[in-house]
């Protein structure tokens, strides 16, 4: 149906004025909205120290750290009408590639509760002081809203210089519901001369705080209505952590600090916030009589429920403390891991089937008993349900989760804070077992002849979590994206492989076990007198980096991963046999070379018996690795081209002229 046109009256209305002054009113809107925040210039705020701490002694070798913080100073007022931070930092180029990396100068802040400060920006050069405070050149970092930052460029910034600046940021997240939560970091993994942290906190309040990896306790005195916290040190030396650490660890020195004594008073306030509205709302009424007539039991509910919330509610970003309406967000389909933790309670209550929210840390795990209670503690909420006689743990945010529920595993995340009435302290996660995720890769190579292409086909299986994993990565990876990944995977100099159409994939997702299958062809594959097999995909599990390095070591947990090649030959074809399990408590590796007339087998399964390797023992585990992936190869004898004549045939015109030059040489000497 064609538009109707506009009515001539109402068209002779509308003036060209009137359209000039929607143009412009629209026009100043749109800048308004896409403006950058303004900041504005101010001397130090009077309640901040800002004397200048002595630098250090120590000597500076330019070669190893191009620059040096010689001071990192953050001061924090806490007030009744709103929250201060103010920054200080010290800057010095000892080598010409240092210039860089002190000459930009960042402000990150968030505009949407937080106004910047800025107090001065000078360089220190030979004992002389410049201001360099030039507040038309400091500029948008970047266009994305939710990492809003100011920069500024010292082009005129020199070997040897001291950087000196400083800025305050003004507000409170609301998104901590009038809460107060800090983590002060006592030591940087770069190289700093001086730490300072200070806190100014309401006199007639109580204020609790933690420290973690020191013992540093602050000098506290009355300042009037205020009473002052002051932290003061020359850190340690930076530590080597392992790229490879396990999330958890941290061994940086800090201070939590918080306006909550125990895990008790965190759980009484978050347990407000999500309580069950019942009855529910029409549009979730429905969709629970859809289930209850549709599923028999609860358990095909339950599992109903967390896939629908899962896999049917989108991803809306951590946004506040407080979750939103389970009816919103069922009708938006969009929400945070809050909105859906309380939906998902909402939705199991209606269904008679007992259900909790509980707070974590995805990162911390089990080190969050090591932190000081507040709300920040927490980026993430889990449901707990209770069936039966048994407890189950979902995380509402995962996707594409299968499998019956006499299979399913635990999120990894060890503690949660409970919301339900009487939770006084965080609760044990049971972990994942060690047989809730598998993978299978079964490589067969098949030839008849030495002349023709050996067909090679790759079937690999995914059980439980691995399965889980997969489903996730396929929904968002084209197939012929994963397709290419592999053929590079399997390709190599010595032979030319050609798939044979894409991968197909197999999902039981009752048993939840994903299979894909490839297939494709080798031309050129039986090259000289040997050819090597190597479980190049457990190779790749044991891989780890190297370098100096502290703490423990993460593994992939749970991990069974199995992998074998089997050779189906033109002729019986010799290979020395070996098999044995090697177990250092932490990985175990079962491998077994065998030969039967003509099909050779390489059988390789590595195994993980937990999550970590302490730091005293990661030294003697690499060693162990090393020992493993010895036991990961094969090496055959053949007689498919015993004279190479396949790389004759291939390279002929390099071969001639190496036998042309090779006679022209003889007659020369002759």
């Amino acid at each position: 149906m064609s538009k109707p046109e506009s009515s001539p009256k109402l068209r002779s209305v509308v003036k060209p004025t009137t359209v000039l002054l929607l143009f412009l009113l629209f026009s100043s809107f749109t800048h308004a909205q896409t403006a950058p925040p303004k900041f504005r210039t101010a001397p130090d705020p009077d309640w901040v120290l800002s004397d200048t701490p002595a630098p250090s002694t120590a000597s500076r070798d330019g070669t190893i750290t191009p620059w040096v913080r010689l001071l990192d100073d953050q001061q924090i007022r806490i007030r009744p009408d709103g929250l201060e931070r103010y920054f200080r930092k010290r800057e010095q180029a000892v080598s010409e590639k240092g210039v860089e990396s002190v000459s930009t100068l960042y402000f990150p802040f968030d505009p949407a509760f937080q106004t910047l400060v800025v107090h001065h920006i000078r360089i220190i050069r030979g004992g002389q002081t410049l201001d360099v405070l030039r507040p038309g050149e400091i500029t948008v970092e970047s266009d994305d809203p939710d990492e809003y930052s100011l920069e500024t460029t010292l082009k005129e910034a020199r070997k040897d210089d001291i950087i000196d600046y400083a800025y305050t940021l003004r507000g409170s997240d609301p998104g901590q519901a009038g809460r107060f939560a800090e983590t002060l970091r006592l030591g940087l993994y770069g190289s700093t001369d001086r730490v300072r942290r200070r806190v100014l906190w309401p006199g007639q309040q109580k204020l609790y705080w933690r420290t973690r990896n020191t013992s540093l306790t602050p000098s506290v005195r009355s300042l009037g209505t205020e009473v002052e916290y002051l932290w003061g040190s020359e850190p340690p030396a930076p530590c080597a952590c392992h790229a490879e650490a396990p999330p958890w660890f941290d061994p940086r020195p800090e201070v939590q600090l918080s306006d909550f004594a125990t895990w008790q008073e965190v759980a009484e306030l978050a347990s407000s916030w999500y309580r069950v509205p019942m009855p529910l709302a029409p549009p979730l009424a429905r969709r629970v009589e859809q289930w209850k007539k549709r599923l028999p039991t609860d358990e095909p509910r339950l599992l109903a429920a967390v896939r629908f919330v899962q896999d049917e509610i989108r991803d809306g970003g951590e946004q506040g403390m407080h979750p939103s309406s389970p009816t919103a967000v069922f009708e938006k389909r969009e929400g945070s891991s809050r909105d859906r933790a309380l939906l998902l309670c909402t939705l199991l209550r209606g269904l008679g089937i007992e259900a909790a929210p509980a707070l974590v840390n995805s990162t911390a795990r089990h080190v969050i008993e090591e932190y000081q209670p507040s709300l920040a503690a927490f980026d993430s909420v889990l449901v707990r349900v209770s069936l039966g006689n048994l407890s189950y743990w979902f995380d509402p945010s995962q996707t594409h989760q299968r499998g019956p529920l006499r299979q399913h595993a635990n999120p990894p995340y060890a503690r949660a804070l409970l919301l339900q009435p009487g939770s006084r302290t965080l609760v044990e996660i049971p972990g994942p077992p060690v047989d809730s995720s598998s993978v299978f890769v079964k490589e067969t190579y098949r030839a008849s002849t030495y002349k023709e292409p050996v067909a090679f086909d790759v079937i690999t299986t995914y059980r439980g979590i691995a399965a889980d994993e997969m489903r996730r990565q396929l929904s968002w990876l084209k197939l012929e994206d994963y397709a290419k990944q592999k053929r590079d995977h399997y390709s190599d100099d010595s032979s030319t492989l050609a798939a044979e159409g894409e991968p197909q994939v197999s999902d039981d997702q009752e048993k939840n076990e994903l299979v894909i299958t490839e297939r494709y062809h080798l031309s050129k594959f039986w090259r000289g007198r040997t050819v090597g097999f190597r479980a190049e995909q457990v190779a790749e599990k044991l891989a780890v980096s190297r370098g100096q390095s502290t703490g423990p070591l993460k593994l992939y947990y749970p991990l069974d991963f199995r992998q074998v090649i089997e050779l189906h030959t033109p002729e019986p074809l010799r290979v020395a046999g070996a098999e044995g399990v090697l177990d250092d408590g932490a990985l175990r590796l079962s491998y077994k070379i065998s030969a039967d007339p003509r099909v050779i087998t390489l059988d390789c399964r590595l195994q993980s018996l937990r999550s970590f390797v302490d730091a005293d023992q990661t030294p003697q585990h690499l060693k162990f690795r090393e020992q493993l992936t010895e036991k990961l190869s094969m090496q055959l004898t053949h007689s498919g081209d015993p004279l190479m004549l396949s790389y004759v045939i291939e390279y002929w015109p390099f071969v001639t002229l190496g036998v042309l030059l090779l006679i022209g040489l003889f007659l020369l000497l002759w």
